[in-house]
Formats: C-alpha cells, sequence, structure tokens
C-alpha cells in the first residue's frame, strides 16, 4: 500500500510515477511477450489451485476415514477423525473455504 501511495505522491516532471508507468505499459500490453506472459501465468496459477485441491482432498482423506455418501461427494471436514488438532482443522477449513470461494467465482 505504501508503494501505490508513494507512485501516486511523487512527481517526476508533470506527472506521477503511477501515470509514467501507466503509460509505459500501455503499449506493452498488446503485444505478444505480454500476452505469453498473460497465459503463462494463468496456467501456473490453474496449477497451484489443482495442486492445493488435492492436498486438501489427500489431507481430508488421511485424517480420517470418509463419511462421504455412496453418490461420489467429496469428503468434508467433518468425516476428519476427531483426534485431529483443532489447529489442523481450522487450517483445512480454511483451505475448503478458499477454493470453493475460487471455484464459484470462475462460474
Amino acid at each position: 500500500m505504501f508503494i501505490l501511495t508513494l507512485g501516486n505522491w511523487i512527481h517526476w516532471g508533470n506527472a506521477s510515477i503511477s501515470e509514467i508507468v501507466k503509460t509505459t505499459m500501455a503499449p506493452l500490453e498488446n503485444s505478444h511477450t505480454f500476452e505469453a506472459a498473460q497465459k503463462w501465468a494463468a496456467s501456473l496459477t490453474r496449477d497451484a489451485r489443482r495442486g492445493l485441491q488435492n492436498k486438501v482432498r489427500l489431507s481430508l482423506e488421511s485424517t480420517g476415514p470418509s463419511t462421504a455418501s455412496t453418490n461420489g461427494a467429496q469428503p468434508t471436514l467433518n468425516s476428519v477423525d476427531e483426534k485431529a488438532p483443532p489447529s489442523e482443522r481450522q487450517k483445512l477449513q480454511g483451505l475448503s473455504n478458499e477454493i470453493s470461494s475460487a471455484d464459484a467465482a470462475k462460474e
């Protein structure tokens, strides 16, 4: 936040640093290199999301017996063994909520 404020506050010539960066980057946004970088970043984000989903699923499966029904439902945090520490259950709940909200935002 400090950097953003500083970029708007410091002026060089008749423009703020933020304005100079914006006008310098505008033509680059249409270049093939920038497009390739955007695609790379999107694929990296997608891979990270899949990895996180798999890690949460494996953690849930390994911490206790699954109480998922036979309709193929994903295991839930309710299926986590009660012997798991509360801090671990909270972490898994947070990861699960984050993944759910990310999936909902995509749709």
